[in-house]
């Protein structure tokens, strides 16, 4: 990896590569989380919102059929009265919705007296509800479980009347207008309240009101919870009355307080987490093009950074082999121009010195031929001379012998001999 600019290029990219998938798989875990868990959240506090508009419902209807039970013309016992206060308390009352208003006789368990005329001693097991409560007092006021009247769907509250014990006031209020004051927090949700038994008490399709929320005997676990008090958010809410969405919905589930209703907020899981959908899409969309851009930056450049120098690095190789007539890429405007107009620089410098090499070369091997030309001049002029100078001493050294043997004096002799001596050294 050292020796290779390409590994070293590679393996960066590799390790940026990998922080980049660490970084984007974490960042999508924790935001989904997030964005998943705010779903949750918010469809769970929708359903505590709602069971809490149900119970002030419920508490209002309750304390309105409390204070009708109150009122002084039971005292009196007149039953046209009665049917007269009932009927305008019908039609009058601004604050709830009254279907039905009339008092049960409860020792021949009939209806004593009603708004309507036509429940005249009616007895209680034709009417539409069939619980039999137990009150505590007078201010008790019991819920019954949903029932048709005339095509709609009520509840009826019932309170004993405290100026006549043995007779009970029963208001049956219609439940059409609750799911106006509630709010879906994802489009295409819908809403169910589910009693103890399994039944739609309430709902925003008025074709699933009264029907089993779930098939069977068993709850569904989102109402056995939310009878517990619970409230929470679930993935399979079950709901088998529309078993085509089943699976595609998530559900979140409140208590209603002082009831055996669950509020359960329904919503398609597409829908619900389409912002989560959506999020993730764009981090998986903005990880891929930084990813795909590093790349392509990367190989273009990489690509253009390697390829330059294995330019370079192959005309450095036949400079070296001395092939100087190398073109560089010197119109480039960046740091590779740069270096190819230096090394080109550097490859002329070269070029011109190795000329003024080969100058001088050449000088010196004209000079050289000069001088062994003296040379061998010198070695025969030296020769000619030695033989010349030879000879004359030769002729030197006769005369003087033979001017030796003409002289009689002895001194002189020996003057010569010492001369002849030193001609023939010489010589």
């Amino acid at each position: 990896m050292r020796s290779s600019f390409r590994r070293k290029l590679t393996t960066a990219l590799l390790v940026v590569f990998l922080i980049i998938s660490i970084g984007t798989v974490g960042l999508y875990v924790q935001v989904g989380g997030l964005l998943e868990e705010n779903v949750e959240q918010s469809m769970t506090a929708a359903a505590e919102t709602e069971a809490d508009e149900l119970r002030e419902w419920c508490g209002k209807n309750r304390l309105v059929t409390q204070l009708l039970s109150e009122h002084p013309v039971f005292e009196d016992g007149d039953r046209t009265e009665v049917r007269e206060y009932l009927q305008a308390q019908r039609g009058g009352r601004s604050d709830t919705e009254i279907v039905r208003a009339y008092v049960i006789d409860r020792r021949n368990q009939t209806v004593a007296v009603s708004s309507d005329e036509d429940m005249k001693s009616q007895p209680i097991e034709e009417l539409g509800w069939t619980e039999r409560f137990a009150f505590q007092d007078f201010d008790d006021v019991q819920v019954t479980g949903p029932y048709a009247v005339q095509d709609e769907t009520v509840i009826g509250f019932i309170s004993p009347i405290r100026r006549t014990p043995e007779q009970l006031l029963v208001v049956e209020v219609d439940t059409a207008t609750i799911f106006d004051r509630f709010e879906h927090p994802v489009d295409g949700g819908f809403t169910r309240v589910v009693n103890s038994n399994g039944t739609v008490v309430f709902s925003d399709d008025a074709a699933a009101t009264l029907t089993q929320y779930r098939d069977g005997n068993r709850r569904a676990p989102a109402v056995s919870s939310g009878l517990r008090g619970d409230s929470g958010f679930t993935e399979s809410p079950a709901y088998e009355t529309q078993p085509e969405t089943e699976g595609e919905y998530v559900a979140a589930y409140a208590a209603v307080p002082n009831t055996d209703w669950v509020v359960i907020e329904h919503a398609p899981a597409s829908e619900a987490y389409v912002i989560t959908q959506q999020a993730l899409r764009w981090i998986g969309g903005i990880a891929a093009f930084t990813l795909l851009a590093l790349v392509g930056v990367v190989g273009v450049l990489g690509r253009d950074v390697t390829g330059a120098l294995s330019r370079l690095t192959d005309r450095a190789e036949q400079i070296e082999d001395g092939q100087y007539d190398v073109e560089f890429d010197t119109d480039r405007p960046d740091e590779f121009g740069d270096l190819n107009r230096t090394i080109a620089s550097t490859r002329d410098a070269l070029q011109q010195r190795i000329e003024e090499i080969r100058e001088t070369q050449t000088e010196l091997e004209a000079s050289n031929a000069s001088l062994e030309e003296r040379s061998e001049m010198v070695n025969v002029l030296n020769r000619i001379l030695r033989h010349n100078v030879r000879n004359e001493v030769n002729v030197i050294t006769g005369r003087a012998e033979l001017a030796a043997s003409r002289i009689d004096d002895e001194a002189a002799q020996a003057d010569f001999r010492r001369v002849i001596a030193s001609l023939r050294t010489r010589g």
